[in-house]
């Protein structure tokens, strides 16, 4: 009887375990499509935020021709200025795109997205020490059925050996 109550007890330990495993497994898996949508949303304002910074740089080195040539004549100077202040122009309309893009569409979904994968990310490390428990739990109760069928194991030696020798 102590024997099955052992394999009883190991069985029922390593169910819980592995419920345990399953569980964190599915809110992984969340979890990581989670951050790989957020990573997208990250990546598209990065993207736009490079686009933005590569127009300041020509918006930066159109000033410096200008600078170097604020003394030509006007049929030099003009198409200069003119070439400037296009590209000033175009800088700041894609600065309000960007803007724009920021604030009705990143941080409406980004915020409450980056939340969701902190507090999902807590909660997988809160499952995980609980798996962990359980594992320790399921270890010990693998010992104790070591334990247990030693004496099993002798019990049947002896009645070999008897059978052999009797």
């Amino acid at each position: 009887k102590t024997v099955k109550n052992t394999i009883d007890k190991v069985t029922g330990d390593y169910q819980k375990a592995e419920a345990q495993a399953n569980k964190i497994d599915t809110a992984d898996k969340a979890y990581r499509e989670d951050v790989k949508t957020y990573n997208g949303y990250v990546g598209e304002l990065q993207n736009r935020i490079n686009t933005r910074d590569g127009l300041k740089s020509e918006v930066d080195a159109l000033r410096a021709q200008l600078k170097a040539n604020s003394g030509a004549e006007d049929s030099v100077y003009g198409p200069i200025v003119a070439a400037y202040n296009a590209k000033v122009q175009e800088f700041n309309d894609y600065a309000k795109e960007v803007d724009t893009y920021y604030n009705d569409v990143y941080k409406p979904a980004a915020d409450p997205l980056k939340e969701s994968i902190d507090n999902q990310f807590a909660a997988i490390e809160a499952d995980s020490v609980i798996y962990q428990d359980l594992k320790n739990e399921l270890v010990s109760s693998s010992d104790q059925l070591d334990d247990v069928m030693i004496e099993v194991d002798n019990a049947t030696q002896k009645a070999y050996v008897r059978a052999m020798t009797g």
